[in-house]
């Protein structure tokens, strides 16, 4: 019975994003929340992850912003693949879901203040939602399941010529601001470091699922 009612509170996210091999990273770091297995493969012939989680410990929504987390939204190229970033839903909750990260993700990219800019600079949000409906799933080769973890080196060395460890460190890096900002009833502070995804803009709670 316990068995019967742990596979019953399983469920599964499908997500494209160029390569899906470097998606994986990302899904298996949160674990520990409640994700149980993560497989690359392709779905109707597009490049993508399934992720397997514990509705009963983790949410949708969570698992959504690791995605947002994984992928640059504001390209319809990730990293040399052509494609944009894709959420695929099975539903209409999470149609929902995934249309409200998104809205949230896009006013990010349109947030600004004295001290706070816009997330990725600006650009607006591209990703797309579509439904997974009855679309092949097609697992990929053993050799590329956990491939960041069989080949360490390769998987490095994918990420910085292919672009994607310095994007993700320059999208994502504490910036410097050398505005001032008056408090109530006290002088001028000038100069503040902030993260690009935060709770200001609204991004940080996309990521972390909390909307």
């Amino acid at each position: 019975l316990a068995a019967a009612a742990a596979e019953s509170s399983l469920a599964t996210a499908t997500f494209s994003a160029g390569d899906p091999r470097f998606l994986q990273p990302v899904f298996d770091e949160i674990k520990y929340l409640g994700v149980k297995r993560t497989e690359v493969g392709s779905v109707g012939g597009v490049g993508a992850i399934r992720v397997s989680y514990d509705m009963a410990r983790v949410s949708y929504k969570r698992v959504l912003g690791a995605f947002w987390r994984s992928c640059d939204p504001t390209t319809s190229e990730q990293f040399g693949v052509a494609g944009p970033p894709t959420v695929w839903v099975s539903g209409e909750e999470e149609r929902k879901d995934a249309e409200e990260s998104r809205r949230r993700l896009q006013r990010a990219t349109e947030y600004t203040s004295s001290t706070f800019g816009p997330m990725f600079k600006g650009r607006p949000i591209v990703a797309e939602i579509r439904p997974l409906e009855d679309l092949e799933w097609v697992a990929a080769t053993d050799d590329d399941q956990q491939w960041y973890i069989k080949e360490p080196k390769a998987y490095e060395k994918a990420c910085k010529k292919g672009g994607r460890a310095k994007w993700f460190e320059d999208a994502y890096k504490p910036v410097t601001v050398t505005a001032c900002q008056k408090e109530e009833g006290e002088g001028a502070i000038c100069g503040f470091v902030y993260f690009p995804c935060s709770e200001e803009n609204g991004c940080s709670a996309v990521a972390k699922g909390e909307f």
